[in-house]
């Protein structure tokens, strides 16, 4: 999942690093001119201006990032469970499947053998009818 931000949270990077940059001169010019009152005051004034800069482009970029954070985290979260999920389910058809096979091939081999008992005992009534009539023939014929 790629992360999209809008030029409202450029525009607030832009604001907090311009707010850090103005603050670091300010504070290099602010020692650099120590003695001088003037530039001294000035400093101190863009200083302090320079916090809601801050402020600013922490909300913008801050509200637009921890939105996108969740969604991405809350993506990333019912990806995993779905995928879990997923699995389970697959280890759970498998394991039902493989007993229903086994089930069926139990139930397949006991009907193969009642068959195979009744064809026997329908084989052996067939001979035993069949020598009867054999033997019922002979006895016509003599």
């Amino acid at each position: 999942m790629k992360l999209k931000y809008t030029l409202k949270f450029y525009w607030g990077i832009v604001l907090v690093l311009l707010s850090f940059t103005i603050g670091f001169f300010n504070k290099i010019f602010f020692f650099i001119y120590f003695n001088n009152n003037t530039i001294r005051n000035c400093m101190v004034i863009i200083y302090i201006l320079t916090w809601p800069m801050l402020i600013w482009g922490a909300w913008w970029a801050g509200k637009e990032f921890v939105d996108s954070v969740k969604k991405y985290f809350k993506y990333m979260f019912y990806h995993n469970s779905v995928k879990k999920g997923t699995k389970r389910v697959y280890t759970v058809t498998r394991a039902g499947a493989g007993k229903i096979k086994e089930g069926a091939k139990a139930k397949t081999d006991k009907f193969r053998s009642e068959v195979k008992t009744k064809m026997d005992k329908n084989k052996k009534r067939v001979e035993e009818k069949r020598d009867q009539i054999k033997n019922r023939l002979k006895k016509k014929k003599k």
